[in-house]
């Protein structure tokens, strides 16, 4: 293999206690190359994966499930079949399980680059997320401009990621704020990376979209993270990076209405919308001065329908 490691060990979190534990390092295939994780995206398959394993009579050889379906990283490794990428490339994609961990090994069809303009940590929240959008809208029900969309829930790493897609393709998008998983097969992942590559990642290029990021646990704070995703506090992607006791990490701190982080990214230009400091928001869609209605505290809203 190009570029194999001398180490044969690596930190990875494991699925049933979620504790970081020591396991075998990876060995790629020949289509495969080898990411050094940078962070990985907590989904709601991670939550139903292992309270599905959880819930099993179970014996000390049942296999547990591999938990982590999307991460960014740099390539260490690539298989001798694969042409596209070299070692140092920076990718993000999706994987089959295994994101929790140091090291993942991906087949070479399933990463992309990382998109201009986004730290590499950031991108862990698009691969997963984009491929659903550009499936569900795009390819299934043939989104054109002015059409007008509803998204429910919209406050979670999908919702707040298609709101950007959709109004960038010119549709009138309402929301409701506070899954069902797709189920694809690897190729199908291949192609809708592909089409993600070409037709979202110029728009993050030029910063039309951006990924929504409510905060980053270390893999040591991973229950932090599921717990996070349960009770649905989460504004945004979740992400866990492979930092361990000691070490720094940059975590956001934002106001929990998840509104004003929406807001930092589409209405900071003047299009009516600002931080509430902790205190409530002003609904988007005021736009002129004495348009504003009354602040709301973040901590009372239960569920409001907005045009965004």
């Amino acid at each position: 293999m190009k570029g194999e490691k001398a180490i044969q060990k690596m930190k990875a979190i494991d699925a049933d206690v979620l504790q970081v534990r020591e396991v075998e390092k990876p060995k790629i295939g020949d289509d495969q190359v080898l990411i050094e994780v940078a962070a990985t995206s907590v989904n709601w398959a991670d939550l139903w994966k292992r309270a599905d394993f959880r819930g099993k009579v179970r014996t000390a050889t049942s296999p547990k499930p591999n938990l982590g379906l999307e991460c960014s990283g740099r390539i260490v490794e690539v298989g001798s079949q694969v042409t596209r990428w070299k070692i140092g490339d920076e990718v993000c994609g999706i994987v089959s399980g295994g994101g929790y961990a140091e090291l993942v090994a991906v087949c070479d069809k399933l990463v992309i680059p990382i998109p201009m303009g986004i730290p590499l940590r950031d991108a862990a929240a698009l691969p997963l997320s984009a491929c659903l959008i550009w499936h569900c809208f795009f390819r299934l029900n043939r989104v054109r401009q002015d059409q007008i969309i509803l998204i429910h829930r919209a406050a979670g790493g999908v919702g707040s990621l298609a709101i950007q897609i959709l109004k960038y393709y010119g549709c009138h998008v309402y929301i409701t704020a506070g899954g069902n998983s797709l189920s694809l097969s690897p190729a199908e992942h291949a192609t809708l990376l592909n089409d993600v590559e070409k037709n979202i990642w110029p728009a993050i290029a030029q910063q039309r979209i951006r990924p929504i990021i409510y905060k980053s646990f270390k893999f040591i704070e991973a229950a932090g993270a599921h717990t996070a995703m349960q009770k649905s506090i989460n504004l945004g992607k979740v992400l866990l990076l492979p930092i361990f006791h000691g070490e720094k990490h940059q975590s956001w701190n934002t106001c929990s209405c998840w509104l004003c982080v929406w807001g930092r990214w589409q209405w900071k230009n003047g299009v009516g919308f600002e931080d509430c400091q902790g205190g409530g928001f002003r609904r988007p869609w005021a736009t002129r001065k004495g348009d504003e209605d009354e602040a709301v505290c973040c901590e009372e809203v239960d569920c409001y329908l907005f045009k965004v």
